[in-house]
This record gives structure tokens, sequence and C-alpha cells, in this order.
């Protein structure tokens, strides 16, 4: 899993000598994925107003309805980790 690589790598970076454990690799686990959320969210409200005001050529509609949809389908699952 590439975290598990990541860790090691930071270990290794900011000389760390203990090895990577199942328990940091599962709580990188959850903090990515529950930042991951939030950024669905973020930018399915950032879309959303950028289509009622943009000038810019871009579905900002669609691009809203993807990101809360991602959002919605993950919510349960990511918040109960």
């Amino acid at each position: 899993m590439w975290l598990r690589t990541y860790l090691e790598e930071w270990n290794k970076q900011n000389e760390i000598k203990s090895a990577v454990t199942d328990e940091e690799v599962y709580k990188l686990y959850t903090q990515v994925n529950k930042c991951a959320l939030a950024a669905h969210f973020f930018w399915g409200v950032w879309a959303l107003i950028q289509s009622k005001y943009s000038t810019i050529d871009f579905d900002y509609l669609d691009y809203a309805i993807m990101k809360l949809n991602e959002y919605f389908a993950r919510k349960e699952e990511f918040l109960a980790l």
C-alpha cells in the first residue's frame, strides 16, 4: 500500500528509526479518506457558486453534481472509519 511507503519515506527523511506500524498506516488511511471527503464537499459547493457567477464557459453545475454525488456516496463509509 502506498501509505506504508509514504510513512517509511517520511520516517527516513526525518531520521526516525522505528518501523512503520499497521496502526500508523490505518491512522493515515482514515485521515486521507476524511480529507478526500471534505475536498469533494468543498469543490461541489465551490462549483455550485461558480455555476451562478462565473463567466468562464464550463459546466460547473455538472461538476458540482459529480463532486457532491461522490461526497454522499462515500460519506457513511469514510465517517465510520
